[in-house]
C-alpha cells in the first residue's frame, strides 16, 4: 500500500492508513469529550413526576427495561439494573453495594422507580418475603402448612 494524503480535510500529511497519527489522536480526544458523565446520562432518563408514595413521587425510568420490568443502563462495561446504579450514585457516592444487603427492595412496588428514598437495601430472603410475586407467595403457603 502506498502513502496517500490524510483523509482529514486540509491535512497535508501523507500516510499509509486513512488518517495520520495527529488526526487520529484529535478525533479520539474529541469523541471522548462527547461522552456524558454517568450522573448526566441518568438524569436524562428519569421522569421525576411519577405516582406518589409516602408523599414523594416515584422517579420513573424512561429508557430501556428488562423483560422483568426493571430499568437497565450501561455502566462500567456491562448492563446493570438502573435502580441499583442510581442508588449507588446518589446514596453511596458511586460505591457498589457489598455484604449481605446487596438487593434493593422497591417499597413503592414500582419496578421502574429509581427514587433512592423508595429503595431499601435488604437481604435476598427479606426481599423474597416482601415480594408480591405469586411464586414467592406459593413458597410461603407451603412453609405455613
Amino acid at each position: 500500500m502506498k502513502a496517500e494524503s490524510c483523509a482529514t480535510k486540509g491535512c497535508p500529511t501523507r500516510t499509509r492508513s486513512r488518517f495520520c497519527w495527529r488526526c487520529r489522536r484529535r478525533r479520539r480526544v474529541e469523541s471522548a469529550r462527547a461522552f456524558r458523565s454517568l450522573p448526566e446520562r441518568l438524569r436524562s432518563k428519569i421522569d421525576p413526576s411519577g405516582p406518589q408514595f409516602e408523599g414523594t413521587p416515584c422517579w420513573v425510568w424512561t429508557a430501556a427495561a428488562t423483560s422483568r420490568g426493571y430499568g437497565s443502563v450501561w455502566d462500567r462495561g456491562s448492563m446493570r439494573q438502573a435502580h441499583l446504579v442510581v442508588f449507588e450514585v446518589v446514596i453511596r457516592g458511586g460505591r457498589k453495594l457489598r455484604g449481605k444487603r446487596r438487593e434493593l427492595d422497591h417499597r413503592c412496588r414500582n419496578r421502574l422507580c429509581v427514587n433512592p428514598t423508595h429503595l431499601k437495601p435488604v437481604t435476598r430472603g427479606e426481599n423474597n418475603r416482601r415480594s408480591t410475586c405469586w411464586h414467592h407467595l406459593v413458597g410461603e403457603r407451603r412453609q405455613a402448612l
